[in-house]
């Protein structure tokens, strides 16, 4: 009987460890930052009078890009590089004030490195929602003190 009794404390021993690993509450898989994002809101800080307070909220616009230019978007690359395409007509040519780096993330934080002239540059975008399909992110405009607001959406490309 006693040898009944062990194996089933060892049974439900074993079960229980077994079962320790949980998944992790909010955890993402990092290769979902990897991909072709297309820019399809900004926002920015607007104050707001709620009726006792005013308050700041983020106020989002939407993108509306040239039909004869490309789309705004942000290309984080497998090897760690990244572009960041702003397309404008000007004079019926498109331009795109672009930069481009290298980029690593740490938590909530994508470090974007880039060369401005012979300055380098460091931009940290805070992101607040990463799925497959979209990024919400932050940042403070270079050399200002602007915070700007921004929602991406995953460019899917046929296969």
């Amino acid at each position: 009987m006693k040898k009944f009794l062990i194996l089933g404390v060892l049974a439900v021993s074993g079960w229980l460890v077994s079962c320790e690993e949980e998944e992790v509450p909010g955890f993402v898989q990092q290769d979902y930052l990897k991909g072709d994002w297309l820019t399809k809101q900004v926002g920015e800080l607007v104050p707001f009078n709620n009726g006792t307070t005013t308050v700041q909220i983020v106020e989002y616009t939407d993108v509306v890009n040239d039909p004869a230019c490309n789309e705004d978007n942000f290309i984080l690359n497998a090897d760690g590089t990244f572009a960041l395409n702003d397309y404008e007509n000007v004079s019926g040519t498109c331009e795109n004030d672009a930069i481009s780096g290298t980029y690593t993330r740490t938590d909530n934080r994508i470090y974007l490195n880039y060369m401005d002239g012979a300055t380098e540059r460091l931009i940290i975008m805070n992101i607040s929602v990463l799925t497959y399909t979209e990024l919400h992110a932050s940042y403070t405009m270079p050399g200002t003190s602007d915070l700007v607001f921004v929602k991406f959406a995953k460019h899917e490309t046929a296969n």
